[in-house]
């Protein structure tokens, strides 16, 4: 998933530098693949306390992190940017894979794959929200709030639509 990030911003001429560089970093993406356990562990070895001093992305898994914690992985600490908790989703078929509607400031296609999801009643006002709904639970799967953004679509697979939603985020 990392490399499909790293292609998807090549593609719009961007520059990219893994985690762990000592180049200057303007933005900050957590691309979203791995259970949340690993996710977390990977944002304390890196140090991400940049989080809200530059631009941010959280994609999938990277949306999922910037929580209280995740019923994936009990006992685990997310970064508690945002209050509240990523449950599984209550429904017959996991994982929700395939395109899905992402409703809200407008409606577009997006690309899904996850398990686990943030229930929209949680969502803060002062967050911008889109939703998705998928087997009659509706999910939040876009916030913005300043230079916090996150989706837990996969805009690096969401085609023209992903395309035009990372050329937004590159603009802030």
């Amino acid at each position: 998933n990392t490399a499909s990030v790293v292609r998807a911003f090549e593609r719009l001429g961007c520059t990219v530098h893994r985690a762990g560089s000592d180049k200057i970093t303007e933005r900050v993406v957590i691309p979203g693949q791995g259970r949340f356990a690993q996710g977390m562990e990977a944002c304390e070895s890196l140090r991400w306390q940049r989080i809200g001093e530059v631009p941010f992305l959280g994609i999938c898994l990277g949306m999922q992190v910037l929580f209280d914690g995740s019923e994936e992985s009990p006992g685990v600490e997310g970064l508690g940017i945002i209050p509240g908790m990523v449950t599984k989703l209550p429904v017959r078929r996991l994982p929700h894979m395939g395109w899905n509607i992402v409703s809200g400031v407008d409606e577009r296609w997006m690309y899904f794959c996850h398990s686990y999801c943030v229930k929209a009643a949680l969502v803060q006002p002062e967050f911008r929200f889109a939703y998705t709904e998928y087997e009659g639970l509706t999910f939040v799967s876009e916030l913005r709030k300043d230079g916090i953004w996150a989706t837990q679509y996969h805009p690096e697979k969401s085609q023209k639509a992903g395309e035009a939603f990372l050329r937004e985020w590159l603009k802030q």
